[in-house]
């Protein structure tokens, strides 16, 4: 499990950190819905489809693919649709549902993976109620322990970066080891209180290491991803080159990739009258996007490759870890190239980057205030004796441009006028 402690604490903490508080409050309930209830759907769904294509497969086996492959991982579609000034709430619902999304399938991974190899769990009712237990709520308790800790040492500390960005990094791969190891907890969700708990209290972070600390992150979990799909695409060659994989492998792999964007569409869609029940609400059309935009990612590979490693299951069932690693890459790959490609296509055709008039016009008479203001000083500028020379004429022009109006090219919701 190695893989789990040097790349989740990276991953898992800095889309906690990174999610905008204020927002997710509003959009806690529908995250949850979706990351409970739509997760045990999707796994279960996902389950029954695959037993159709590998019946040889124990439900413990099938079950735990179901959990890995309804792990969402959607930064690229999240940044996009910041890019193209869709929804923020609808963006903060997307990543906030694959941050929760991601703590329940581990739980469900953690649970299930150790039966892979006998295919029988081993625990009666009350022992796996009580285990989920264990999981959930001893691991919020070991990021709040650490999370606390970090926010006071963090106060104590003023404009010192190295020591700031230092003291997260610590307390992220510490409080993941505490609750793997001593708690018998979801370090995952340890992982995700401590995120949010220090990213409630960025006050105590000095605003000058803010930035900073933001980037190196960011950094971090580029170079996380970037090693992840290297080993995964190490350990696909490998695979094949062992002949662990058949031909109708590489079949299954597009049946897979459709059937699981159809699961993903029916879990939304039957649970979007419930989100609709707390007050932020869903419309069809963001209830597409946000159908459509569940790539799966680095988490769903980190677990996929702790499978294909496993040794005793390798010589219990000598194809299985093989198939798991292949068809979560293929997912993987396949929403990437296909899912975050058109998403761009869907938010314009959907028309979710629209902007309202009433917008509009505040832009509108912001931008024309800028260019009066800026025309005004180059004319006292220009009178300067050492700068009547100067070509102004060239400088009015590339200042004309430069004020430019960023909703000028957005689309108008239908029934407005696109333009003043």
């Amino acid at each position: 499990h190695l893989l789990f402690y040097i790349f989740l604490p990276v991953l898992i903490f800095e889309s906690a950190f990174s999610l905008e508080i204020h927002l997710f409050r509003r959009v806690v309930g529908p995250s949850l819905l979706l990351a409970g209830p739509g997760l045990a759907v999707g796994t279960l769904l996902v389950a029954l489809v695959t037993k159709a294509l590998y019946p040889d497969w124990s439900w413990m086996s099938l079950l735990v693919f179901g959990s890995i492959m309804s792990a969402t991982d959607p930064v690229a579609v999240v940044a996009l649709l910041k890019e193209l000034g869709a929804s923020k709430a609808v963006a903060t619902l997307i990543e906030g549902e694959s941050l929760l999304n991601d703590g329940t399938a581990i739980v469900v991974f953690s649970l299930l993976a150790p039966a892979m190899q006998t295919g029988s769990l081993g625990m009666n009712a009350g022992e796996v109620i009580g285990k989920s237990f264990q999981l959930i709520f001893a691991g919020i308790a070991a990021g709040l322990l650490v999370g606390y800790i970090t926010v006071l040492t963090l106060r104590n500390l003023f404009n010192q970066p190295v020591l700031e960005v230092s003291v997260t990094i610590a307390a992220a791969y510490f409080t993941f080891y505490l609750a793997e190891s001593h708690f018998g907890a979801s370090g995952v969700l340890a992982l995700v209180t401590l995120g949010l708990l220090v990213g409630w209290n960025r006050a105590c972070i000095t605003p000058r290491t803010e930035m900073i600390m933001h980037e190196t992150w960011q950094l971090l979990v580029h170079v996380a991803n970037l090693l992840v799909f290297v080993i995964l695409g190490i350990v696909i060659v490998n695979l094949i080159n062992d002949d662990n994989l058949e031909g109708k492998d590489f079949g299954y792999v597009c049946i897979l990739y459709v059937v699981i964007n159809a699961v993903r569409f029916v879990i939304v869609f039957g649970l979007l009258p419930f989100i609709n029940c707390f007050p932020q609400k869903l419309d069809v059309r963001n209830a597409v996007l946000v159908a459509f935009g569940g790539l799966r990612g680095a988490v769903g590979v980190v677990l996929a490759l702790v499978i294909a490693n496993d040794q005793p299951l390798r010589r219990a069932h000598p194809r299985l870890g093989s198939v798991v690693a292949f068809h979560v890459a293929g997912m993987v790959v396949g929403t990437l190239c296909v899912n975050g490609v058109l998403t761009g296509p869907l938010v314009a055709a959907l028309r979710l980057n629209a902007v309202p008039l009433r917008r509009r016009r505040q832009m509108q008479k912001a931008v024309a205030a800028m260019r009066d203001r800026c025309d005004s000083q180059i004319r006292v500028v220009a009178t300067d004796r050492f700068l009547a020379h100067s070509n102004w004429q060239a400088v009015e022009t590339m200042s004309t441009e430069r004020i430019a109006d960023p909703f000028a090219a957005a689309p108008a919701p239908r029934g407005e006028e696109p333009t003043l």
